[in-house]
C-alpha cells in the first residue's frame, strides 16, 4: 500500500509540472515563459540564456549577460523590482 501511495503522489507531481516552450525544461517558476520573455526584452539578453530561480511564491530573481534582477508576480504580469549589473565597472 505505502508503494502504491507513492507512485500515486509522484505520478501527481509529474502531472502538474510544466515544460517551458523556451527550454523545454520544467519551469522553475510558475508564468516563467512570461517571465522570461519580459526579462530578456528588459534585461538585452537571450531568453535561453537566462537563469531563473524561485525566491517566494511571488518573486523570482532572473540573472544573465552579466546582469540579474527581481521580479514580482502581480496576478496577471511580472513586474520588475530590482536590476543591477554584475559587470565589474571599468576604469
Amino acid at each position: 500500500m505505502r508503494r502504491f501511495l507513492v507512485a500515486l503522489v509522484m505520478m501527481s507531481a509529474a502531472a502538474c509540472a510544466h515544460n517551458s516552450q523556451i527550454t523545454g525544461k520544467p519551469e522553475v517558476v510558475a508564468h516563467e515563459d512570461e517571465l522570461r520573455k519580459q526579462a530578456a526584452f528588459e534585461l538585452g539578453c537571450n531568453e535561453q540564456r537566462l537563469d531563473v530561480m524561485n525566491m517566494n511564491e511571488d518573486t523570482a530573481a532572473v540573472a544573465g549577460c552579466d546582469q540579474k534582477a527581481t521580479y514580482k508576480w502581480g496576478g496577471n504580469s511580472w513586474a520588475l523590482s530590482n536590476k543591477e549589473s554584475t559587470k565589474p565597472a571599468t576604469p
